[in-house]
């Protein structure tokens, strides 16, 4: 089974649209999951000093 690598980066000054929706997009995620959409590796870019989450990297 092929795997896929998405990389997005967060649009300048968007922390608080991502914290507001974190909790939804993770709850999306577990369903795909049971849907049948395997995740393998999820998790958040952060910044170079690793304060500010600033885009994900998925690998289904």
């Amino acid at each position: 089974m092929p795997l896929f690598a998405i990389y997005a980066v967060d649009k300048p000054d968007t922390l608080a649209i991502r914290l507001e929706h974190y909790a939804e997009h993770r709850a999306y995620n577990e369903e795909q999951e049971s849907a049948g959409v395997r995740t393998i590796f999820s998790g958040p870019l952060q910044t170079d000093d690793g304060e500010v989450m600033n885009g994900s990297l998925l690998i289904v």
